[in-house]
C-alpha cells in the first residue's frame, strides 16, 4: 500500500481512481460526494482511493492534528446508516499509513459490480445535500457537481457494468448465480437462469468418496460430484462438489492453501497444516452462495446468502448441526496470504494450546492435528486480534 500510494503521490495530479486531500471533511455530504464518486468510477478497474493529509502542493503534510479524522467502525457505522438504493453501498476500508514520517489515511474503496451506487433517500449537512436518485460519478480527475447528475454515456456504461453486459458468459454467470431468486431449478439434478435461460447448471449422476481429508467423513460421509455450467450448449465451467448427504449440504470443494509448520525446514508437505479456504471475488464462492442460499427460499424471499459472512456459517442449510466446517471466506488473495503469516507468526501458539509436538510424518496423528489446527486458526481469524492481519 505504502508503494501505490507513494507512486500517486509522486505523479503530484489526481486522476480517473484516486483523490487527495489535505484534511478529512467538516462537512459529511461532501465526505459522502467524493466516497460515492469514485465507487462509481466506470473507468477504471481496480480500488480506488481517497487519501487525506496530502497538500494541493501534493506535499505530505500529514493528518495527525486533524480534530475531524474518522476511524474505520466510525465510517462504516455512519455509511450504513445512509439510505442507498436497494440497500447497496460501496464497499470501504481504511488503511493508516506512514509516509515521510507523517502518518496519512487512505480510504480504500472497492471496485464491485455494483455501480451504479445512489440515495432512495436525501442525505443533507448543513447547505450540501445528495439528492434522491441522483447518480455522481468521477471522469479523469474530475467529480460530477453536487447539484448535477452524471452524463448519460456514464450513466448507461455503469449500467451495462451492473447487468454485466460487457462481460464475457462466464462471468456474467459468476454474477448470476448470486441472484438466487432468479433460478428455476427442476428439484432433481438441473436449473436455468430465468431471466438468460440459455445459462443452466447441472449436476452430475457419478458420485465418488471424499477421502483424503479429515473432513471428508466429519458430517457424514462426503461424496464427490460435479455441477457443470452451460451456456446454451457450451460448457463453460465444471465445479468439484461434496454433499454431505447426511446433513443435506452441497459445497463447492474449497481451495486450499498450506501453512509453515517450522520455517527451519522447506515448505513441503510434511512440514505444512492446510487450510481450506474461499475467495470472495472467485467462481466458487458464487456458487457457494447459491447452494446455500437456494436452500433457504422462502415465500417473502427473505435474503440469507449474507449468513455466509458470519462466524460458523458452513452448516447444514435445512437442519440443526452441532458441527460446521472451518472454511474461511478471504475478500481476496491478498486477504488469505497476510493471513497466513499471521499464523505462521503464531503457530507456537496453538501448539502451547493443545500441548502438541507436531507430526512431521502423514498419518492419521497428522489429520487429527490439522483438523484442530483448522478449528485454531478459524477461531483466530474471528477475533480483534487477528483483524489486524487484512
Amino acid at each position: 500500500m505504502e508503494e501505490i500510494i507513494g507512486r500517486l503521490i509522486a505523479q503530484k495530479r489526481e486522476g480517473r481512481y484516486w483523490d487527495f486531500k489535505e484534511y478529512w471533511h467538516k462537512n459529511k455530504a461532501e465526505l459522502l460526494h467524493d466516497i460515492i464518486c469514485l465507487a462509481n468510477s466506470s473507468q477504471y478497474e481496480g480500488p480506488r482511493y481517497l487519501i487525506f493529509g496530502i497538500s494541493d502542493e501534493f506535499t505530505v503534510k500529514g493528518i495527525e492534528l486533524d480534530p475531524n479524522r474518522r476511524k474505520q467502525c466510525d465510517l462504516l457505522d455512519w455509511l450504513n446508516k445512509i439510505k442507498f438504493a436497494g440497500d447497496i453501498r460501496p464497499d470501504v476500508e481504511l488503511n493508516v499509513l506512514t509516509i515521510k514520517n507523517h502518518q496519512i489515511d487512505v480510504l480504500v474503496i472497492a471496485d464491485l459490480k455494483c455501480k451504479p451506487y445512489f440515495l432512495s433517500e436525501k442525505y443533507k449537512d448543513g447547505e450540501k445535500a445528495l439528492g434522491v436518485g441522483t447518480i455522481y460519478s468521477r471522469v479523469g480527475d474530475k467529480n460530477t457537481a453536487i447539484d448535477r447528475t452524471a452524463d448519460l454515456y456514464d450513466v448507461e456504461h455503469m449500467w451495462r457494468q451492473r447487468f454485466g453486459l460487457e462481460l464475457s458468459p462466464l462471468e456474467r454467470l459468476r454474477l448470476f448465480l448470486l441472484d438466487i431468486y432468479n433460478w428455476e431449478s427442476d428439484g432433481i439434478d438441473s436449473a436455468y437462469y430465468k431471466l438468460a435461460p440459455e445459462f443452466t447448471l447441472w449436476y452430475s449422476s457419478e458420485k465418488h468418496n471424499v477421502c483424503d481429508r479429515w473432513w471428508g467423513n466429519f458430517l457424514g460421509e462426503a461424496k464427490k460430484f460435479h455441477i457443470v455450467h452451460r451456456y446454451h450448449t457450451t460448457t463453460l465451467k465444471s465445479v468439484s462438489c461434496c454433499h454431505f448427504e447426511r446433513e443435506n449440504l452441497i459445497i463447492p470443494i474449497p481451495e486450499v492453501d498450506y501453512v509453515c509448520i517450522d520455517h527451519r525446514n522447506t515448505k513441503e508437505a510434511n512440514n505444512t497444516y492446510s487450510l481450506f479456504y474461499f475467495l470472495q471475488d472467485s467462481f466458487e464462492f458464487s456458487l457457494l452462495c447459491y447452494l446455500f442460499g437456494s436452500a433457504h427460499l422462502t415465500d417473502t424471499k427473505e435474503r440469507n446468502q449474507e449468513k455466509l459472512l458470519v462466524k460458523y456459517a458452513i452448516v447444514s442449510p435445512v437442519k440443526t448441526s452441532m458441527k460446521s466446517l472451518p472454511f474461511m471466506i478471504f475478500k481476496n488473495s491478498n486477504d488469505k496470504n497476510n493471513f497466513i503469516d499471521y499464523i505462521e507468526k503464531n503457530i507456537e501458539d496453538f501448539f502451547s494450546q493443545y500441548s502438541i509436538t507436531p507430526a512431521m510424518k502423514l498419518g492419521e496423528d497428522k489429520l487429527k492435528e490439522e483438523k484442530l489446527f483448522a478449528y485454531w486458526a478459524y477461531e483466530l481469524f474471528f477475533t480483534d486480534k487477528s483483524t489486524e492481519h487484512s
